[in-house]
C-alpha cells in the first residue's frame, strides 16, 4: 500500500513540475538580511547574510539559488526583477559590473537534476554611479528545450561497458595514513 502511495505522490510531483516548468515562473519575492561581521577578512565585504558563500576573488559574498529541473535535455533562462537596493559605500570595490552576472550550473542532487545558479547581489546604479545591495528582488525563470541536444545524455557521458563492471569489489578500511601492498593471500 505504502509503494502505490509513494507512485501516486511521484507521479503528481512530476505533473506538477511539468506544469511549473511550462514558461515563466518562480514569481515568489526573495529577502536578504544583511548584517554587519567586522571579524570578516580584509579586502572582503563586510555586509553578509545567511547562506552566503564567499567568493574571495572580488570580495563580495554570492547568493545562490537551486531550481529544480524538469529533466535533462533542457537549459535556463534566468533573470531578476523587481529588485529594491540600498546604495552602499564603494570605495576600494571596484571589481563590480552594472548588473549581475549569473553563474549557472546543471547539478543532481539526490537523484533530481537541479539549476544551480550564483551571483553577487549588487550592482552599479547606472544614474548614480553608486554600488547597491540587493534586499528584496524576484528571480523568474523557465526551462527551454535543448535545441543543441547537448544535454539530452546530462553533463556525464559513461562508456557502455566497463572492465569495472564485474568482478569482487572489495572496501578496505586504514588505520594510518601510508603506502600498503596487498596481495592475493591478504
Amino acid at each position: 500500500m505504502m509503494h502505490r502511495v509513494q507512485k501516486i505522490l511521484q507521479g503528481w510531483w512530476m505533473l506538477l513540475v511539468l506544469l511549473l516548468t511550462q514558461g515563466l515562473h518562480a514569481q515568489y519575492e526573495i529577502s536578504i538580511e544583511w548584517k554587519n561581521d567586522p571579524s570578516l577578512p580584509e579586502g572582503i565585504y563586510q555586509g553578509w547574510f545567511e547562506g552566503a558563500e564567499p567568493d574571495y576573488k572580488t570580495g563580495f559574498p554570492v547568493y545562490t539559488l537551486q531550481v529544480p529541473s524538469p529533466g535533462l535535455g533542457y537549459n535556463i533562462k534566468f533573470k531578476l526583477e523587481n529588485i529594491v537596493s540600498e546604495p552602499i559605500d564603494n570605495a576600494g570595490y571596484d571589481s563590480l559590473v552594472f548588473e549581475p552576472e549569473y553563474q549557472i550550473s546543471l547539478e543532481a542532487d539526490r537523484g533530481q537534476w537541479m539549476a544551480r545558479v550564483a551571483f553577487h547581489p549588487f550592482r552599479i546604479n547606472a544614474t548614480t554611479g553608486k554600488m547597491e545591495r540587493f534586499v528584496r528582488f524576484t528571480p523568474v525563470y523557465e526551462w527551454v528545450p535543448d535545441e543543441t541536444g547537448l544535454l539530452k545524455d546530462g553533463p556525464f557521458a559513461f562508456a557502455e561497458k566497463s572492465v569495472l563492471s564485474s568482478g569482487n569489489w572489495y572496501k578496505l578500511g586504514i588505520t594510518q595514513s601510508g603506502i600498503y601492498k596487498i596481495t592475493y593471500q591478504d
